[in-house]
């Protein structure tokens, strides 16, 4: 799997964002509570979902209401 970009919208500390990831290895760096976890979590949520709708909440940013991650990889020459 090769991942392509990933989007975010009012997902904990980003209302939002958006990553597109290079062919190779990526790197997240950056300060305490900058995000780097939350990317990843994100690509969790959007491969696996959540377990309950409590942690659903807890994966939303501050007093919101919904959010959205959208993740664009390709596998085996396919794109999803």
């Amino acid at each position: 799997m090769i991942l392509r970009s990933l989007s975010l919208e009012n997902i904990r500390s980003y209302e939002i964002g958006h990553v597109d990831f290079e062919l190779g290895t990526t790197l997240f760096e950056g300060n305490i509570g900058s995000g780097k976890s939350t990317l990843l979590d994100a690509i969790e949520f959007a491969l696996f979902g959540l377990e309950g709708k409590s942690e659903g909440q807890r994966f939303l940013r501050l007093n919101e209401s919904k959010g959205k991650v959208e993740l664009e990889f390709s596998k085996n020459e396919s794109n999803y």
